[in-house]
């Protein structure tokens, strides 16, 4: 498994110390950080697990954001951050639109054409866990077929930006570059392709014996546990939990679509996997909306760069992984000034106490399959 270690030399060091007996080393192939799961086993169950090293990609990032203006910020390089750079823009950017107030209108058509780039980016980001899914259990249709799919999104979403480095779409009060009729006859068929193939997917996945047994009864998480332990996104869909801030806290366009949130009871990893695999339909759906029903509009509003209140603004959005919550506070002056803070609480913060309950309780043999879906660059394929 790339980027994945396994270290099971029953040690000598602060393992016995600890009474921990097992030590797995994974490392995140976009911060290249390592990061230690010590498990304690008895017989070939696992009584308890911790970790070792910080799984949270954004800490640097946010200290980055802090450190630059509020213009500069918005070209600080997401490629060794997240496999989700758009979602964090549009955080960026909301949470500063919202410091302005009334004094800053996002147009409707900027609004949806942000929507369209959010959703395209999420399916990207489930077809690479699909991808990564492939690889991992040595399934090298779906892995081919994963990538394949995800690189034309991937050429459609920087046709769609005129950018490859996804620093320029998204700006302050809007975005950068329009939707031509030609670009929007092509996202339909990009679509249609996506949807069709992902069908197939969601089949072979759904009707593969081998595949299955490695992901039902996986890693098992209680609904009440999802609850209890805060979890958000596909990982806690995947035991029953309905939230997801595009419905329950609305954001650019999301008000002006209808969609389904799909959920499972079945509290595993085959759970999870068949979420991802429906948002991807679900976000199809909701590009299909959005460009059928795309209104006129300017696609960026201007504004006086020198009314930056001294003020705070909290944001909510639904990245692919889940909610990402973000806190700004500036002070009264212009773009070029540093915001006093920008902070981010992500979904790997959240969510990697799920692992930590997937892994208590679980046979041994399975260790790997829920390592290898944590997701966020730990087990990712770019």
């Amino acid at each position: 498994m790339e980027g994945m270690n396994m270290d099971l030399d029953s040690s000598k060091d602060i393992e016995q110390e600890t009474l921990f007996d097992k030590k797995i080393s994974i490392k995140n192939i976009l911060t290249e950080g390592i990061a230690q799961f010590h498990l304690k086993i008895a017989g070939n169950k696992i009584s308890a697990a911790r970790i070792e090293g910080s799984f949270d990609n954004y800490i640097e990032y946010s200290k980055l954001l802090k450190s630059n203006s509020w213009d500069k910020g918005l070209s600080v390089s997401l490629d060794k951050v997240t496999l989700y750079p758009y979602h964090l823009q549009v955080a960026y950017v909301q949470a500063f639109e919202k410091l302005l107030g009334n004094a800053l209108e996002v147009s409707n058509r900027a609004k949806y054409l942000r929507t369209i780039i959010l959703e395209l980016e999420r399916i990207s980001h489930h077809l690479s866990f699909i991808g990564v899914l492939g690889k991992g259990v040595s399934y090298p249709l779906l892995f081919s077929k994963a990538i394949s799919l995800r690189k034309i999104i991937i050429d459609f979403i920087i046709d769609l930006t005129n950018s490859s480095d996804r620093k320029s779409y998204i700006k302050f009060g809007g975005v950068s570059k329009d939707i031509d009729v030609k670009l929007t006859n092509r996202a339909f068929s990009v679509l249609e392709i996506i949807k069709k193939s992902s069908l197939k997917l969601r089949k072979k996945i759904s009707r593969n014996s081998i595949l299955k047994g490695l992901l039902q009864d996986v890693g098992f998480l209680s609904r009440d546990s999802a609850k209890k332990l805060s979890l958000v996104g596909p990982i806690a869909r995947a035991s029953g939990v309905t939230a997801d801030v595009r419905r329950t806290d609305p954001y650019a366009a999301y008000e002006a679509v209808q969609f389904n949130v799909p959920v499972y009871d079945s509290c595993d990893l085959y759970g999870e996997v068949m979420v991802r695999v429906d948002e991807i339909i679900e976000s199809i759906n909701i590009l299909k909306q959005l460009l059928s029903n795309l209104p006129e509009g300017s696609l960026n509003q201007e504004f006086t760069q020198d009314q930056i209140p001294a003020k705070n603004s909290i944001m909510r959005i639904e990245t692919p992984s889940g909610e990402l919550f973000s806190f700004a506070i500036s002070k009264k002056g212009t773009l070029a000034e540093k915001p006093v803070n920008y902070s981010i609480v992500s979904p790997i913060k959240l969510n990697i106490l799920g692992v930590l309950s997937r892994l208590s309780g679980e046979s041994y043999d399975n260790v790997l399959a829920i390592l290898l879906l944590i997701g966020e660059g730990w087990s990712s394929f770019m």
